[in-house]
C-alpha cells in the first residue's frame, strides 16, 4: 500500500526523453499520440497551444478553461516493476538488482512520465502553466546495441530524470480569411539528473555484480530557459471539406537556457503538416486524415521514417473519438470520451529509441483526465 501511494504521488507531482532527447512538443497529447502523432495541421483546443499556436481557438466562439489535466505515460511493464522504477532511488548508486531486471531491460527501456496543465483559452489568446516530469531507465551493451544473454562485452546502465515547470502565453490571428498565424512564448525552469554506469569485461549476467571494472558518471543540470514557437496554417478553399497546410517552427532560434550549470540549448524543429477534415452524414460527425513530416532540419531525428507521422480519426461531436495511425513507423491507437466538464483520453503508441536507423521501439501507453469547461 505504501509503495502504491508513493507511485501515485510521483505521477501527480507534475513532471524530456531518453538521453535528453526532447519530444515534439514538450506537451504530449494522448489524443494526438493515438492519431500517429500528426498534430501540425489538424489541432484545436488545448492541443493547439503546444502543437500549432496558429490554431489557438480554431473553433470560433469556443472558450476553454482547463482546471487540471494530468497525464500519465508508461511503458508496458509489470505493475511491480513500475513501482520499483518510480520509487527506488537506489538505482542511482548501485547495480545490485540489474541481473534480476535483465529480461525486462534487454527489450528496450522503462519509461514513466507525468504532466499537468492548467490553462485558459479566451478569444484568440491562451495562457497557463505546464509541469512535466519524465524518468527513463535503459540498458544496452555499451555500443547502443540491445543486450543478449549470451554475449555482453560492456554493459551500460542509464538512469535519467527531468523536471520542467513552464509558463506560457500565446495568440493567433486570421488574415485574408484563410490564413492563420500564431505564436507561443514560454519561460521554463528545467532540472535534469542522470547517471550512466558502465561495467566492462562482462561476458554473462552473473558477472555484472562481481566486476571491478565499473565507471559511474553522474550529472545534474538546471537553469531558466526562454523559447517560443511560430505557426502558420492555410485553409484551401473547398466547400465540402476543410483542407489545411501548416508549418510550425518549435523553439525558434533554439530554446536558450541561462545559469552556471545550465542544460544544453534545445535546437529548433521545423514541422510541416497536411490535414483533411470532412463531415459525415451529419455535421456532428467528422472524419479526419493528417500527415506530418517533423524536424525537417534533422536537428533531432536523422532518418525520414522517424520524422513521418500519419493518422486517421472518427469523431462524434466533442463526445467520442476513435483514432489510429503510424508514429515513426509503428502503429498507434487511441480513443477519447468527454461529457460536460470531464474528458478522458487514452493512447497506445511506440517511440523509436535508436539513433542508428535500427528498429528499437519503446512501447508506451498514455492516459489523460481533464477537468474543465468548454463554452
Amino acid at each position: 500500500m505504501k509503495k502504491n501511494l508513493l507511485l501515485l504521488v510521483f505521477f501527480f507531482s507534475n513532471s524530456v526523453d531518453l538521453f535528453g532527447k526532447r519530444p515534439f512538443p514538450l506537451y504530449e497529447s494522448p489524443r494526438l499520440q493515438g492519431f500517429g502523432g500528426a498534430g501540425t495541421a489538424l489541432v484545436e483546443g488545448e492541443d493547439a497551444i503546444f502543437y500549432n499556436p496558429s490554431q489557438i481557438n480554431s473553433k470560433k466562439g469556443h472558450q476553454l478553461i482547463s482546471i487540471v489535466s494530468p497525464t500519465i505515460t508508461f511503458t508496458t511493464i509489470r505493475p511491480e516493476e513500475a513501482v520499483q522504477t518510480a520509487t527506488a532511488h537506489s538505482s542511482y548508486s548501485n547495480v545490485k538488482n540489474i541481473t534480476e531486471r535483465f529480461n525486462l531491460f534487454k527489450k528496450g527501456n522503462v519509461f514513466l512520465g507525468a504532466q499537468n496543465h492548467t490553462g485558459f483559452i479566451l478569444d484568440h489568446s491562451a495562457f497557463g502553466i505546464l509541469g512535466t516530469m519524465q524518468r527513463n531507465l535503459h540498458m544496452d551493451d555499451g555500443d547502443g546495441k540491445p543486450l543478449t544473454q549470451e554475449s555482453i562485452d560492456n554493459l551500460r546502465y542509464d538512469f535519467e530524470t527531468m523536471y520542467d515547470l513552464s509558463t506560457y502565453f500565446g495568440a493567433s490571428r486570421t488574415f485574408f480569411t484563410n490564413f492563420d498565424v500564431g505564436f507561443l512564448a514560454r519561460f521554463v525552469y528545467t532540472l535534469s539528473q542522470s547517471l550512466t554506469k558502465t561495467v566492462a569485461g562482462v561476458e554473462d549476467t552473473k558477472d555484472i555484480n562481481t566486476s571491478n571494472n565499473t565507471l559511474d558518471l553522474a550529472t545534474e543540470k538546471s537553469g531558466l530557459g526562454i523559447g517560443g514557437d511560430l505557426g502558420v496554417t492555410y485553409h484551401l478553399p473547398n466547400d465540402n471539406a476543410d483542407i489545411t497546410l501548416a508549418a510550425v517552427a518549435q523553439n525558434v532560434l533554439a530554446l536558450h537556457y541561462f545559469g552556471p550549470n545550465k542544460p544544453a540549448n534545445v535546437p529548433m524543429a521545423l514541422n510541416f503538416g497536411f490535414g483533411y477534415k470532412r463531415d459525415l452524414f451529419r455535421s456532428e460527425q467528422n472524419f479526419l486524415i493528417a500527415i506530418d513530416v517533423k524536424d525537417i532540419l534533422s536537428q533531432h531525428e536523422p532518418y525520414f521514417l522517424t520524422k513521418l507521422h500519419m493518422g486517421v480519426m472518427w469523431r462524434y461531436s466533442d463526445l467520442i473519438s476513435l483514432s489510429t495511425g503510424i508514429n515513426q513507423g509503428y502503429p498507434t491507437f487511441g480513443f477519447g470520451l468527454a461529457y460536460k466538464f470531464i474528458e478522458f483520453q487514452f493512447a497506445h503508441y511506440a517511440v523509436e529509441l535508436s539513433r542508428t536507423g535500427k528498429s528499437r521501439p519503446s512501447k508506451r501507453n498514455s492516459l489523460l483526465l481533464r477537468l474543465g469547461w468548454l463554452f
